[in-house]
């Protein structure tokens, strides 16, 4: 994206399972033009060994880190760009993937809700990718090197094409690579 674009970029190890963490970076930034809320975890498990706390975990990452920053960053300036990364399991869900697909679930109903709250006023892109390469599937058994996934760096260009365009949705399919 630097590359590409005159903007500075700032990157931050921040562990988003933590409200209390991701409360006290929102009130650490001050000028916000972009937020990219790609952060995330992953939990493959049935529903009936799924606890509570893990649905805590995901939530707090993969849906409540985003609404937060989202929101402390409206207090402020107000960021000009929202693009938040959701998945194809929160349209569709997936056997073994109720915590998950429902923490994105959750990311993409805030998401449009959002945007019919700020208007125009904020360009809100929500990408919406099938698995892609990416570290969040590293512990996967089941995923030998990430073979058959969408390369990662195929994910990026699409959303700055699609972000540069100005569109709402990007949506992108594992047939797509």
């Amino acid at each position: 994206l630097s590359e590409n674009s005159n903007c500075k970029i700032i990157t931050k190890i921040i562990d988003f399972s933590s409200i209390k963490d991701t409360l006290i970076f929102s009130k650490e930034i001050d000028n916000i033009d972009m937020i990219i809320n790609n952060a995330g975890q992953y939990l493959s498990k049935s529903v009936e060994l799924t606890t509570i706390d893990d649905y805590h975990q995901l939530f707090n990452s993969n849906f409540l880190s985003p609404v937060i920053l989202s929101e402390c960053s409206f207090l402020k300036v107000g960021p000009k760009k929202i693009i938040n990364i959701l998945s194809t399991t929160a349209i569709s869900g997936r056997r073994n993937h109720s915590a998950y697909s429902s923490s994105k679930s959750a990311l993409w109903a805030y998401t449009k809700a959002l945007r019919r709250r700020v208007g125009g006023n904020t360009h809100i892109l929500e990408v919406i990718p099938s698995t892609f390469k990416s570290n969040l599937f590293r512990e996967l058994e089941n995923i030998d090197s990430n073979h058959g996934l969408i390369d990662s760096k195929f994910i990026a260009e699409k959303i700055l094409k699609a972000e540069q365009k100005g569109k709402d949705i990007l949506y992108i399919p594992l047939k797509s690579k």
